[in-house]
């Protein structure tokens, strides 16, 4: 398995259609996901050469996960619902 092969399969974006971000048609979790990974890490999406449509929906509105993170429900999310709840409280803490 190649590289970029391995990385999409780490992240999960393995299975994810560019032509979804290239045509607005990313699920709305996603569409504000995708821009705070990359503010956390911007270099995160920069190891897949035909992402380019993915790049661009992470960097247009970078903080967009400020609003739609508090407006989300995390229950019944497992290990990473309890990660965007403690986002959540320190988004409400600092807003």
């Amino acid at each position: 398995m190649d590289t970029s092969a391995m990385a999409r399969l780490i992240t999960g974006l393995k299975d994810l259609d560019e032509g979804l971000a290239a045509d607005d048609r990313l699920d709305e979790e996603l569409e504000w996901m995708l821009p705070y990974y990359y503010v956390v890490e911007p270099s995160y999406l920069d190891r897949f050469d035909d992402l380019d449509a993915l790049k661009k929906a992470s960097h247009e509105h970078p903080f967009l996960h400020r609003q739609r993170c508090l407006e989300a429900s995390f229950d019944h999310r497992g290990q990473m619902g309890n990660y965007w709840k403690a986002e959540q409280t320190h988004l409400r803490r600092w807003p």
